[in-house]
């Protein structure tokens, strides 16, 4: 991205999300950029692409799209494991659990500075899973400008 020098990138989104890690390191590669980076969602800006909108430094959205915010709980499967060793699957999961706070974590720490919203506001959405219409994502700092 540093080869391209100043010239503008465009990253149109229209995605649902995906993998957290995968997406807190494209979010880093975008902030790192020395590049401008215009995010223009074009559709659904769900999960992890939300996150990725947020790495851009100007942040668009046509009018009709859609934003969501979820804990990176919800993109968890449950494995399960034969019930060989019960103490082995408790650490196992308790390590799993400590991940997801950490991504939790950095998500809300990224929505907080690069937004308007509150922690209030952020939980708000967290817990009740809320599509997002293109007004209020103006509203609270998750884009910049309608197209």
């Amino acid at each position: 991205m540093n080869k391209a020098g100043t010239e503008d990138i465009l990253l149109q989104i229209n995605s649902n999300g995906g993998n957290a890690v995968g997406g807190l390191q494209a979010y880093d590669a975008l902030r790192f950029s020395r590049a401008p980076i215009l995010g223009l969602v074009t559709g659904d800006c769900l999960s992890t692409a939300l996150v990725l909108l947020q790495g851009c430094s100007l942040r668009f959205a046509l009018e009709h799209s859609r934003f969501l915010f979820h804990h990176v709980a919800n993109m968890v499967s449950v494995k399960l494991s034969p019930v060989s060793d019960v103490e082995a699957i408790k650490r196992s999961h308790e390590q799993e659990i400590a991940q997801l706070k950490l991504k939790q974590e950095s998500f809300n720490k990224i929505f907080l500075e690069r937004t308007k919203m509150k922690q209030a506001d952020l939980e708000f959405f967290l817990q009740t899973e809320t599509k997002i219409l293109v007004p209020q994502a103006l509203r609270y700092g998750l884009i910049d400008h309608v197209v």
